[in-house]
């Protein structure tokens, strides 16, 4: 195949994967793009981005997404252009990985049909969220991997492997999964290469060097990290501000013990690794077909039994990363998240077009063997726009922690009685209030805004109750609610929310606003 052929191809299937993660830039805001919008952007402070308060702060996207809004403002498109330009690289660069690795041009086009349509990483194109770079840093890791694997003295891709991971670990410090997976597999790829002892003890070490020093780089990248963390934490005690080993030390711990990282049981760890492995399949194949389904078995079965009779390290993926993944979540006493393994996706993509390409291989003779690609590229084709065919209905559901659809239409409805004298409220204990607070932040202006319902001059509360709660749930955690407005009656109803309006109907409670 010409390379300006393949090319072609390649950028035809991220223009397609690129249209379909457009149509889906400006859906509703979901919870934790719009917590860490509010929590680390809307101050306006490089600091802010800075301050590892939790896990929802994923450190250099959400610069570039501080670095987007100070661009082109703060509305959801705009936040989610970092995200949605990465997952779109990742397209291609899923499927230049298929074909270095299985060294087929049509491996590659297989990978990037399927990296196009995947519906999970297109929710994650459109979220502003770092797990998209995260899976791009990886699938660039496992490029260099396997330039490593063929030429371990070569100096050009340690360079480069180690300088993604560094970056990785500054986005999110779960890139040490993909990490320690890819140099797992540098390491087998030395054990078992015909090489002398003298370039596999090379390799060896020079694997943990670049672990070492992977860590070490991400460890001074964090450092203004634990500055910025330590000083919110400490700023109430005189003396923590005179000592700066001390300020790094709390950033230090928010980032390596905050509670999303702590150590269960072991019988927690073994019993939650079967659900969240269910949960990641599930997510995987959402909107797939039993076609999709399929090639993807066979390819990674396929590859497989290539891997292990011509001894590529890489290709036995769909072996090593289960193995690993079971084996480090125990070893911590933690089940991560299904979305923390992400990144496994677009590598396993790329592994099952190789091995799909390694079943057509088998067939003799040559002419037989490109009749077998295009049959299977077309049936890779088939099954990934069958995908995409799905994800461009208006009524798909884009990823379910879509907490409140109806957060823009409730406060742009609720804007039109904003005149100073006007609260909006809810409840903070469940789920749904970043995305109001979100476009109650970005929609206000000096005219039209609402004012905080404990006020001496605020006459009247809209209280947004979402669907699954009830009024008297609201007000039970919100008491000053019920003490200083009433009655409440029914202003709007929408899809998946009521809000109620109340007069003040006494003076206003002496008690902080929370």
């Amino acid at each position: 195949m010409p390379r300006w052929v393949y090319l072609l191809g390649l950028a035809i299937l991220t223009a397609a994967g690129a249209a379909i993660r457009a149509a889906w830039l400006n859906h509703p805001m979901r919870y934790d793009e719009s917590y860490g919008f509010l929590e680390y952007i809307w101050p306006r402070e490089i600091s802010a981005c800075l301050i590892y308060s939790a896990p929802n702060n994923h450190v250099l996207h959400t610069l570039l997404v501080a670095l987007a809004s100070r661009l082109g403002g703060d509305s959801p498109a705009v936040l989610r252009m970092p995200a949605f330009l990465i997952g779109v690289a990742l397209v291609p660069a899923t499927g230049h990985l298929a074909a270095v690795l299985g060294d087929r041009r049509a491996a590659g086009w297989m990978a990037a049909a399927l990296a196009a349509c995947s519906t999970v990483l297109v929710d994650y194109s459109v979220n502003a969220r770092g797990y998209g770079l995260v899976c791009l840093l990886a699938v660039l890791m496992a490029w260099q991997t396997v330039r490593i694997c063929r030429n371990a003295q070569a100096v050009g891709p340690w360079v480069l492997w180690t300088l993604l991971a560094a970056l990785g670990l500054f986005t999110i410090p779960i890139m040490l999964y993909p990490m320690l997976v890819l140099a797992v597999a540098i390491v087998l790829a030395a054990l078992v290469s015909p090489a002398d002892w003298t370039a596999r003890r090379l390799a060896l070490r020079r694997v943990v060097a670049s672990l070492a020093a992977a860590i070490a780089m991400a460890f001074i990248l964090y450092l203004p990290v634990f500055r910025a963390t330590g000083l919110e934490a400490t700023q109430e005690d005189a003396a923590a501000w005179q000592s700066p080993l001390f300020v790094y030390g709390v950033g230090l711990y928010a980032l390596t013990a905050n509670p999303f990282v702590a150590s269960r049981s072991f019988a927690e760890a073994a019993a939650g690794l079967p659900r969240v492995g269910a949960e990641a399949i599930g997510d995987w194949t959402r909107d797939t077909s039993p076609l999709a389904w399929a090639l993807a078995a066979v390819g990674l079965a396929a590859a497989t039994v290539a891997g292990v009779r011509r001894r590529r390290v890489l290709y036995l993926l769909p072996l090593l990363l289960p193995a690993l993944w079971a084996g480090l979540s125990l070893a911590q006493r933690v089940v991560p998240f299904a979305r923390v393994w992400l990144f496994a996706l677009p590598l396993l993509m790329a592994v099952a077009a190789c091995g799909l390409v390694e079943l057509a291989n088998l067939s003799r003779p040559a002419r037989l063997r490109t009749a077998a690609v295009i049959v299977l590229l077309l049936a890779v084709a088939a099954a990934s726009a069958q995908a995409a065919w799905r994800m461009v209905r208006p009524s798909r559901a884009v990823l379910v922690e879509c907490c409140l659809p109806d957060a823009r239409t409730v406060v742009t409805d609720g804007l039109a009685l904003a005149d100073g004298r006007t609260s909006m409220a809810w409840n903070y204990e469940v789920p749904d209030w970043p995305p109001l607070a979100y476009y109650l932040a970005t929609l206000s202006t000096a005219e039209r805004h609402f004012t905080p319902y404990l006020e001496a001059d605020c006459r009247r509360v809209l209280v947004v109750v979402p669907a699954g709660q009830t009024l008297a749930g609201v007000l039970e955690h919100r008491p000053q609610l019920a003490e200083n407005y009433g009655p409440m009656e029914l202003w709007r109803s929408y899809p998946a929310a009521e809000v109620y309006l109340a007069p003040r109907k006494s003076a206003p409670s002496s008690a902080p606003s929370r």
